[in-house]
């Protein structure tokens, strides 16, 4: 079997198994896909497949890229195919035109076909679900009716022939079917907290006997009881955690805090397992009153924060009462701020996680951001012993230009070398055009051969697209699962974090570097996170 291995990131491995559209690929990879799922592989935190690739999402720290590769190889070259031909078959009723399908006449118009030729070439083959992607609930098909569309319209005198994309192009040459309803589920676990007695990463953590010793001596259990009553939301705050793993083949996002870094010191600061829920503020700050006694951490921008009234910092552990107001301005510094509390936002679990999607109105506070009113609860905490106030580690700057590490993407062979170039040595700005999804970049103007368009495969956070435009995209925590366009790069992990800081106008320089030293700072930053506190 022909396959080869696609670098994206220190975090992500894409197997190439076929070009094109092509049942026979597709089987493949649902394949590989079940054999992986089967094997149990270590680290492994997601899969994405799509027409032809299998993207292959994994933890850097637990596993190596050498190695995932090592055990894949094993894998493809036992392969069977066997059973993958079997598959269910679902009627979909249909209404055509009108408010239920008002592009019913433009396809007539340009095609040339009557309406009830056109119901009839759609509603007449089945079609093959290749993979459900880009938001859940939409399934890609293969073009069977646009191809249908054509090549009756052909025979139409006076018809137009760009309803295809041109030849090479595989932008628009499959269909999305949306499937509506909220399909939201509401289930609750608790959350569970045993802070730094329990972290999050146990495998990944080596610690001494007297390190050990020293975290039950800081810490006794306590039920928490605190709440956080929002007067002021904010321009957008919403609930965050690590985000959302192990459902991107379904065509969820992973969401997750944008600055992932900065979230997680928050949470050791207030002696949290690093992957509790915080609230995640962007551009201006929350005010806010505390119910109950607990503490409070700040991380990422300066946005000016008081407590009853006077200055405090970021990066230091504050103790509050019942009564007590916390106050955050307008960003002086970075873009984005997070705010943990001890024993973290217990808001519902939604599919592992209680971050807030908010394209599709999922996990959070009722998949939206705060409004004023709204009142969040807390967990259980540990509550450490004695004066907490010493907690605290230097303050993080975040100035411009930023310098972004990288790996070379999947598709970089596809740019010629000056746009490559270009992309290494020039600087990009920020753009207003940015959000949670994906910021988007002005500068030089990349070129590809043979065009930027691609037979669509895995998205990750980090990856630098590149549209028809030429001016890259980095995809960033509310990203897409799979996409359609050329990735040039994948911005690794740690400095994605640092980009999630990054104003409209700022500077962004991209740097190269090679998987195993992104591997390394991977590593070095994982081991800093678990032993923050530990002194």
């Amino acid at each position: 079997m022909d396959y080869s291995f696609l670098q994206c990131g220190e975090g992500a491995l894409t197997v190439h198994l076929g070009d094109g559209i092509d049942p026979a690929i597709n089987r493949r990879v649902t394949a590989l896909q079940g054999a992986i799922g089967s094997a149990g592989l270590r680290g492994i935190t997601d899969l994405i497949p799509a027409y032809a690739d299998l993207t292959v999402c994994y933890d850097c720290t637990v596993i190596s890229a050498k190695a995932l590769q090592r055990q894949l190889r094993r894998l493809l070259d036992s392969l069977s195919v066997a059973g993958q031909d079997r598959r269910r078959v679902f009627q979909l009723p249909v209404c055509y035109g009108g408010d239920y399908g008002p592009d019913l006449d433009f396809v007539c118009h340009h095609s040339g076909l009557s309406a009830q030729e056109v119901i009839e070439l759609h509603s007449a083959p089945d079609y093959l679900i290749y993979m459900l992607g880009f938001l859940p609930g939409w399934t890609a098909h293969a073009p069977v009716f646009l191809r249908a569309v054509w090549e009756s319209a052909v025979r139409k005198p006076g018809c137009t022939r760009w309803l295809l994309p041109a030849a090479g192009s595989c932008w628009g040459a499959h269909r999305c079917l949306y499937l509506t309803g909220s399909g939201r589920s509401r289930s609750c676990t608790g959350q569970g907290i045993w802070c730094i007695l329990c972290p999050s990463r146990l495998p990944s953590m080596k610690k001494s006997l007297g390190q050990w010793q020293r975290a039950l001596i800081r810490y006794k259990w306590r039920s928490a009881g605190m709440r956080l009553m929002i007067d002021a939301p904010g321009a957008l705050t919403t609930v965050q955690d690590l985000g959302r793993t192990g459902v991107a083949h379904l065509g969820f996002c992973t969401c997750g805090a944008m600055d992932l870094t900065s979230m997680q010191i928050a949470n050791r600061l207030v002696g949290n397992c690093r992957g509790c829920a915080v609230l995640e503020m962007t551009l201006t700050g929350i005010s806010a009153r505390f119910v109950g006694e607990g503490y409070f951490a700040l991380a990422g921008g300066d946005f000016a924060p008081t407590l009853n009234g006077k200055p405090i910092e970021n990066y230091r552990a504050y103790e509050v009462r019942s009564g007590d107001r916390l106050q955050l301005g307008a960003a002086r510094t970075g873009l984005r701020c997070y705010l943990a509390l001890s024993g973290g936002m217990d808001v519902p679990v939604v599919l592992g996680s209680r971050s807030t999607d908010l394209k599709i109105q999922m996990g959070g506070l009722d998949g939206r951001a705060l409004q004023a009113g709204d009142v969040l609860t807390t967990g259980d905490f540990c509550l450490p012993i004695g004066d907490p106030t010493p907690w605290h580690i230097p303050p993080v700057t975040f100035a411009p230009p930023f310098t972004l590490r990288c790996i070379d993407g999947p598709q970089a062979a596809r740019f010629d070398p000056a746009a490559r170039k270009d992309f290494y040595s020039k600087p990009y700005i920020v753009t207003p055009k940015s959000d949670r999804m994906g910021l988007r970049l002005e500068g030089s103007a990349l070129t590809a051969d043979g065009g930027v368009d691609i037979c669509s495969d895995g998205i990750v956070r980090g990856s630098v697209q590149v549209p028809g435009s030429g001016q890259p995209i980095v995809l960033m925590s509310d990203h897409q699962t799979v996409g359609g366009y050329a990735k040039i790069a994948t911005v690794i992990g740690c400095d994605v974090s640092l980009l999630a800081q990054a104003r409209p106008g700022d500077a962004v320089r991209f740097v190269p570097i090679t998987v195993q030293e992104a591997e390394k700072i991977a590593r070095q930053q994982e081991k800093w996170l678990d032993n923050l506190l530990f002194w």
